[in-house]
């Protein structure tokens, strides 16, 4: 209804209306009360599930909350790390909220930026990326690392070309590209490069991305 209209009616003339608008409801309502009790039923396990969803982070934002609150902490630990021993070596680990964290991945172009947790298990998998083996340094040894949808689903639209970086707690950066053809050089991507493996939380391979030396 046109709003002059409505000015027109007053405010009397809204309640009247809107009351007639409700007997409307209500008589279409009773002669369908077994598709309106349906249709509530359903409305309200939609609800719940979307609550529930929201509270659990359904969507993934739990878990990069989690993330970047495990970043944030590891920032502040190596702060404090440094204000005692300026230059960290550049296989320094460090635990925080009992994860081991060995480093940063950051890719720019996909506002991605996790730390790197030691190990895939039921304990970190939801908590950010996490690295397979323990092969030092970096840039000789390459790394594997697995991540939930949560935290790898930004990396299906990447780029060939995109830039990672990986910083390790000393601050050293190594900075690798995105080789959507990389596979055919398997030997070059584990001996100087990463790979990010897309799981589910048992850690089964879904797909995975090929990053070499820049």
């Amino acid at each position: 209804m046109p709003l002059k209209v409505w000015k027109t009616l007053g405010a009397s003339g809204a309640v009247i209306i809107g009351a007639w608008v409700m007997d409307k409801i209500k008589k279409i309502l009773n002669r369908n009360k077994k598709k309106a009790v349906l249709v509530a039923v359903v409305l309200c396990v939609l609800v719940i599930i979307a609550v529930v969803l929201v509270l659990n982070g359904g969507n993934g934002s739990g878990d990069r909350k989690r993330a970047k609150q495990l970043y944030d902490n590891a920032e502040k630990e190596i702060d404090n790390i440094k204000k005692d021993v300026p230059k960290m070596d550049r296989d320094t680990f460090i635990t925080i909220d009992d994860k081991v964290i060995v480093g940063f991945v950051e890719i720019p172009d996909k506002n991605i930026r996790y730390p790197v947790i030691n190990v895939f298990d039921k304990n970190t998998y939801a908590y950010s990326l996490c690295r397979s083996g323990d092969g030092m340094p970096w840039d000789i040894e390459g790394m594997t690392i697995y991540g939930i949808d949560s935290f790898t689903d930004a990396l299906d639209e990447i780029k060939n070309g995109d830039k990672l970086i990986f910083e390790d707690l000393a601050g050293e950066k190594y900075e690798y590209k995105y080789e959507k053809d990389a596979e055919k050089d398997k030997n070059k991507v584990i001996d100087y490069g990463i790979k990010i493996c897309k799981v589910d939380s048992e850690g089964k391979e879904k797909g995975y991305f090929l990053f070499v030396r820049d």
